[in-house]
């Protein structure tokens, strides 16, 4: 999917998936999305054709897109206050929990 598709597919009121976004969200996505980006990985280790798993990465997208969503519409506040603090924190500190200063 495109970068254009894919902001076109989200809400106006989602933020943007950028990388602390994807970060604040990585557990869920690797719950939600466990089975379709088992998949896609397996369709890439089977063929290095980029192309051969267009249909994959496109499941896993739409996987990301839908959880980004639903987090958004449910607690718009609490993601968007967790993924501020990792995005300001990316670049002070290595170990955010180490140094206690975690984002919780």
């Amino acid at each position: 999917m495109s970068l254009v598709a894919l902001l076109t597919a989200m809400e106006a009121s989602a933020p943007p998936p950028t990388s602390a976004v994807l970060m604040s969200l990585s557990k869920h996505i690797a719950v939600r999305c466990s089975k379709i980006n088992k998949a896609y990985l397996e369709c890439k280790a089977k063929d290095s054709n980029p192309e051969k798993c267009l249909q994959e990465g496109d499941g896993v997208t739409s996987c990301v897109i839908d959880l980004l969503k639903e987090v958004n519409s449910k607690a718009p506040e609490q993601l968007k206050a967790y993924y501020e603090c990792m995005h300001y924190y990316r670049w002070v500190l290595q170990d955010v929990a180490a140094r206690g200063a975690g984002c919780a």
